[in-house]
């Protein structure tokens, strides 16, 4: 499998992320609104997500540094390995509830 992107709605994105343990994939998403760019979820942390996450923004414009804010939808390592990294990029926010917050911890 090889990572995609698909526009499933106005500015709203799928991303497809592919594993290597586990699942065949993850989905990230990103939503585009004039010079904001978001993401939910962010898939693992492995070593070629950087490139990924560049090849598929690319595709619409856009590059890590254009992200604005992380939105986490759980705490598990497969939806939000990758937002610590994201953030060091291009210093978005990341917003997490904060009963997953507390499950990071």
């Amino acid at each position: 499998m090889k990572e995609n992107i698909e526009e499933i709605g106005p500015g709203l994105y799928r991303i497809t992320i592919p594993l290597s343990f586990g699942l065949d994939c993850v989905h990230a998403y990103v939503l585009v609104e004039e010079d904001r760019t978001a993401l939910f979820d962010t898939g693992p942390d492995m070593p070629d997500s950087a490139s990924i996450f560049q090849n598929v923004l690319s595709r619409i414009g856009k590059t890590l540094a254009d992200v604005n804010g992380i939105f986490v939808s759980h705490a598990h390592p497969d939806h939000c390995g990758f937002a610590g990294r994201i953030k060091d990029i291009s210093g978005a926010e990341i917003y997490i509830s904060e009963i997953e917050y507390d499950a990071l911890e």
